[in-house]
């Protein structure tokens, strides 16, 4: 956050006086997020083997891993979640069975991520699913008169629809199989339908684990 000398002379007193805080208030979130990432990170590196522990320094080192180190900053400084970040940093540790491709999926979906996102998402998870023979994934559907679990918790019909786009833009919920997508009554009944797979019940586990691990450092 710099500006032009031009542009500092032209402030008010007042604006400078903003213009400082502001910076200092953003500079001091993200040495607290930096911060939370890298204690996090030594929460996983304590447990891991000498010889994991020879790999990832290894890897710290080579230029695939400075790399991904910059993917990692990136989107630390926007994350917002300790679940996000345990998860990030459990990654970064190959605490996880991920790909590569499901590793970057989910870095790059963490700045979108805070927490009233990710209890929608593991509700999501958890609703019943269709399995069929004619399509590659299972089928979930939230519907006017299936949708207390969320209502229930706060979430309106406007916010369940949102996040489920959302969530699907993400890809950390699958498109709907069937290609339907959504329904819309004359009744004013309505249904929005997304696919989970094995690829998803990864990243419910990497949360749950996240969670039990943030847990256990505050014990």
């Amino acid at each position: 956050m710099e500006l032009s000398i031009q542009a500092v002379h032209s402030m008010s007193k007042v604006a400078l006086k903003t213009f400082d805080h502001l910076h200092t208030a953003h500079m001091n979130r993200q040495k607290k997020r930096l911060g939370g990432f890298v204690q996090y990170f030594e929460t996983r590196y304590e447990v891991m083997s000498d010889e994991d522990k020879q790999k990832l320094n290894k890897f710290i080192e080579s230029k695939e891993g400075e790399s991904l180190l910059a993917d990692y900053a990136d989107s630390i400084l926007k994350v917002s979640s300790d679940r996000v970040m345990m998860a990030m940093a459990l990654l970064f540790c190959n605490g996880a069975d991920f790909s590569d491709v499901e590793t970057s999926n989910f870095i790059k979906a963490s700045k979108n991520l805070d927490d009233d996102l990710i209890n929608f998402y593991m509700l999501a998870h958890k609703r019943k699913r269709i399995e069929r023979d004619n399509i590659p994934y299972s089928r979930c559907t939230v519907s006017s008169v299936d949708c207390e679990d969320f209502t229930n918790r706060g979430w309106d019909k406007e916010t369940i629809a949102v996040y489920i786009y959302e969530l699907i833009q993400m890809r950390l919920l699958l498109p709907d199989p069937s290609s339907h997508g959504s329904y819309a009554g004359a009744d004013d009944s309505w249904s929005i339908h997304y696919g989970i797979s094995t690829r998803t019940q990864k990243i419910v586990n990497l949360i749950v684990k996240s969670q039990a691990l943030l847990t256990d450092s505050k014990s």
